[in-house]
């Protein structure tokens, strides 16, 4: 889920050529789902007008929205992870960039609404479940007291009114964390209502994950983007975590490198190393 001023970049030169016209709508008693398109991208939307998730048609693994490139980030600590769990389907995007270029690694997901993934299916090519992926249609709370031994979490958990409080109790982070395996690393997707809100989110995060947390922001956008590390990172050093940016920049044409270098200017570093 992005927010920003104005118009999605993604979109900017499609709106100016023509308006988006609309693909499909269904309404429940809990969320109006609106699923659009223009050009070369289609979009998914929840009854506030937020962008959720989009994909480029001709691309569906490419990764749309800048908010994912960021949320992408553990992928600078954990660059093969074998075990991945996604919280939030929304359309898709995370699915089905790791079914594409991360064939080695298993994703477990989680929606607790079956129209959007219905949706995220029949208009987004959710893959099928199989060996690699595994999907649940249960909320989040339910669904990860099962998952154990993840590399990866992702978290991007929103409704129509935004995100749910309990995404920032104390136990649902602890929880996160009991997920995890051994050098595990879990991102969140926030989009905080203001300074103080987001300084009560982190104090919590930070208390769960015994202080391991960063930050990433998105310059003209709501979005801020919480990694916490179930113990520390092996590696922290600057040069070294840059050059890794630069081949996953490469291997997944990803901005990792842009990334990176957001990271090192909203978090400290000291003598040439990244500071958690």
């Amino acid at each position: 889920m992005t927010r920003g001023a104005g118009i999605p970049g993604f979109l900017q030169s499609a709106f100016r050529r023509q308006l988006p016209r609309a693909v499909h709508r269904v309404e429940t008693p809990e969320l109006r789902i609106e699923v659009r398109e223009v050009d070369n991208y289609r979009w998914l939307l929840f009854g506030d007008g937020v962008v959720q998730s989009a994909m480029a048609l001709d691309e569906p693994a490419r990764l749309v929205l800048p908010y994912t490139f960021s949320l992408l980030a553990p992928l600078l600590f954990r660059p093969e992870p074998g075990q991945t769990g996604v919280m939030g389907v929304g359309a898709g995007s995370l699915i089905r960039f790791f079914d594409v270029m991360l064939p080695s690694c298993t994703v477990r997901a989680c929606d607790a609404s079956e129209p959007v993934v219905d949706v995220a299916r029949q208009f987004f090519g959710l893959p099928p479940a199989g060996s690699r992926f595994e999907l649940q249609v249960l909320d989040a709370r339910t669904a990860i007291a099962g998952w154990r031994e993840l590399d990866l979490l992702f978290v991007d958990i929103f409704d129509e009114a935004g995100m749910p409080g309990w995404v920032g109790s104390e136990p649902f982070l602890c929880q996160c964390r009991q997920a995890l395996g051994t050098g595990g690393v879990v991102a969140i997707n926030l989009m905080p209502e203001s300074d103080s809100a987001l300084a009560e989110f982190l104090a919590t995060l930070r208390h769960a994950f015994s202080g391991r947390v960063l930050l990433g922001t998105l310059p003209q956008y709501r979005n801020v983007i919480a990694l916490a590390f179930e113990s520390a990172p092996g590696e922290l050093s600057v040069r070294n975590l840059g050059i890794r940016a630069k081949r996953l920049d490469k291997r997944f044409r990803v901005p990792f490198s842009r990334v990176f270098q957001n990271l090192c200017r909203v978090n400290r570093c000291h003598r040439g190393q990244l500071i958690i």
